[in-house]
């Protein structure tokens, strides 16, 4: 069941990052005025969500609450499939649904859920659910479980050896995310496509201008790749034989169907 919940994930992951990407440009066939017109009205709402994004809060207890739940769920798929492979997902598109629908259709929840409050639910989220990749528990535990002799770490052990990495990424997050963020300003594709997403979820454009049309058109994929990717996903779990296909045979390539590489 972890499997097919990861091949899930994966799968709408994706999906998203090609979904998400720049919407092409127009036709020549459109006038200079149509142009104009459609550009300064996305721009005029654009600077209003924006503006009430800015006064909504970031950090609160439903979004730290839901972080965890999603990421504590997607820290045991990442064990499952990182003792496999040796890595892991993040998860940050996944976590921004999720909460998305948690807290934006589910009954009781009165105060709006803003792209703030997404952006701190996917960031505990993420941090739960690498913490198999973080905590070297799908590398560099099970390898020290290989020297001869064999060392393995007690249960104690494990608890202050995470303390111990959580107390060094906590003080060179900082300086990192100075110099690569703010100062070489690198692209990251995943933290792209889940700031896109979110903007995508939490937009709300005015129906009266051509931004109402794609943001619905983008709407439609996005859920025909939700549901494409849980049928498959659902398939596979009832049918092994569609969890497991061995493409590397396929393509001349054994290898990796020997490391259990399937899609």
């Amino acid at each position: 069941f972890g499997s097919s919940i990861f091949r899930t994930a994966n799968l709408f992951f994706i999906s998203v990052m090609l979904l998400t990407r720049q919407t092409p440009e127009a036709s020549p066939s459109c006038t200079t005025e149509r142009l104009r017109t459609t550009l300064s009205s996305c721009a005029i709402e654009s600077s209003r969500t924006t503006s009430e994004q800015d006064a909504s809060p970031q950090l609160t207890a439903r979004a730290a609450l839901g972080g965890l739940l999603v990421g504590t769920l997607l820290c045991f798929t990442n064990m499952h499939f990182g003792l496999q492979t040796g890595w892991v997902t993040m998860g940050s598109i996944q976590a921004a649904v999720v909460g998305f629908i948690m807290f934006r259709f589910c009954p009781g929840h009165t105060k709006q859920f803003g792209p703030r409050e997404n952006v701190a639910l996917q960031t505990v989220s993420v941090a739960t659910a690498t913490m198999p990749l973080a905590g070297g528990f799908v590398g560099i535990v099970p390898a020290l479980g290989l020297l001869e002799p064999a060392v393995k770490l007690s249960l104690w052990q494990r608890f202050i050896w995470c303390a111990a990495l959580t107390y060094f990424g906590v003080f060179l997050a900082v300086p990192l995310r100075r110099q690569t963020i703010l100062v070489e300003k690198l692209p990251f594709p995943s933290g792209t496509a889940t700031a896109r997403l979110i903007e995508l979820l939490h937009a709300r454009p005015d129906a009266a201008t051509d931004c109402s049309e794609d943001w619905r058109a983008r709407w439609r994929c996005l859920l025909w790749a939700l549901a494409a990717s849980f049928l498959l996903a659902l398939a596979g779990f009832f049918l092994p034989a569609l969890a497991n296909l061995k493409i590397g045979s396929w393509v001349g390539l054994p290898a990796l169907t020997t490391w259990h590489w399937t899609l």
